[in-house]
Parts: C-alpha cells; structure tokens; sequence
C-alpha cells in the first residue's frame, strides 16, 4: 500500500495505489486528516488513477473527507477515477456529490 502526497498550488494531492477497502480505508484516513489538520489545508484532492478496487468502505472514506473540508469551509475533489470506480459512485448515488477532474490540467 502506498500513499503519498503532493502539493500543486493551493491543493493537497493524496495519491494511493493498491485496493481501497475495509483494511486500507482506516489507514488512509488516519493519514489523510492528520494531514488536513496539521497542514490546514484549504483544497484536498484525492488522486484514485492508480486505485485497483473500491467497495463501500471507500465510499464512506470519500464522503467523511469531503464532509471534513465543507466543514473547514474547504474543498475536496477527486482525480482520475476509473469506468468501474465512476460506476460504482453512480450506483450508490454519490457521483454527484463529488467535483471529479479527469487529469491534473484540468485543476485551478
């Protein structure tokens, strides 16, 4: 599992690769809001171009990080999902929650 982070402008960039699930979800969100604290971050991306799969615990990751910057007045988006991860939002009915960038160009 690997999980890093980047900055580009104002945004904090989370990049992971592996399978985001029931036993990486807690781990990434620790790391995750230890950053948004620490750094007070004001725009948090989620890089998912190199997540292999993604069940329910990594709807609820995404949705309590998003929940996490509204609450700091903050944003939040995702980058570079995939068909199956875009399919599985749309089945849960969270593909419209979420600001989705297609690549890195296409964030300000």
């Amino acid at each position: 599992m690997e999980i890093s982070f980047r900055d580009k402008g104002k945004n904090k960039i989370l990049q992971f690769a592996g399978n985001l699930d029931i036993y990486t979800s807690p781990v990434i969100k620790k790391k995750a809001i230890s950053t948004i604290e620490e750094e007070e971050v004001e725009s948090f991306i989620f890089d998912m171009s190199q997540v292999n799969y993604f069940d329910s615990s990594g709807i609820a990751l995404i949705a309590n990080l998003r929940k996490r910057m509204l609450d700091r007045a903050g944003k939040f988006a995702l980058l570079s999902i995939s068909y199956e991860i875009k399919s599985v939002l749309q089945l849960a009915s969270m593909d419209r929650f979420f600001t989705i960038y297609t690549d890195e160009t296409e964030i300000v």
